[in-house]
């Protein structure tokens, strides 16, 4: 081989060293683009499974303290018809002094 073409050949040497930079590269910014979408996928069926599960698991609960919401709505009711029962019958009595 003649000095020249040794020459060439270490010269491109930094050319070609680019050029490989540059393929790996867009080989590992596809492989990084490729691993961040099914990492993107898998934790939204992760978030989604998981609410669901927690829905399930807090059905019953909710469901108890609609019931309760429910009864304790009924008792103020029947307290505030009492009070107002009870004020009527007050003034029957504060009618009946007179």
């Amino acid at each position: 081989m003649s000095s020249a073409c040794r020459l060439v050949g270490v010269w491109n040497l930094p050319n070609r060293r680019s050029e490989v930079k540059r393929k790996v590269k867009k080989v590992a910014d596809a492989f990084a683009s490729q691993i961040g979408a099914a990492i993107d996928v898998d934790v939204k069926s992760t978030i989604t499974q998981l609410r669901k599960e927690v829905e399930e698991i807090m059905e019953p609960y909710l469901e108890s303290a609609q019931a309760e919401a429910d009864r304790i709505m009924g008792l103020q009711a029947r307290v505030e018809i009492g009070n107002e029962q009870l004020e009527h019958l007050r003034m029957r009595v504060q009618n009946l002094r007179n």
